[in-house]
C-alpha cells in the first residue's frame, strides 16, 4: 500500500512499480483517482521501487517521481 499527498487538477493518478532497479517502462501500473494504491504480488524478500505521476487531463501527465523504494 502506497500514498501520497493530492496534487491540485488531478483526475487520476499512474503509479508504476516492481523489483529495485526495473527498467523504466517495464513495471505494473495501476491508474487511481485516489492518493493511494495497492500494490499486489510482491514477495516480502525483494526491495521494490514505485514512481508515482498524476494525470491531469488529455496530454497532460506529469514527469513520474521516484524511484521511492521499499
Amino acid at each position: 500500500y502506497v500514498n501520497w499527498l493530492d496534487v491540485s487538477g488531478a483526475e487520476s493518478y499512474f503509479v508504476q512499480y516492481g523489483p529495485a532497479g526495473f527498467p523504466f517502462g517495464s513495471g505494473l501500473v495501476i491508474q487511481t483517482i485516489a492518493s493511494n494504491a495497492t500494490l499486489t504480488g510482491l514477495n516480502p524478500c525483494v526491495d521494490y521501487e514505485v514512481y508515482i505521476a498524476s494525470y491531469c487531463g488529455v496530454d497532460s501527465v506529469s514527469i513520474y517521481r521516484g524511484p521511492f523504494t521499499f
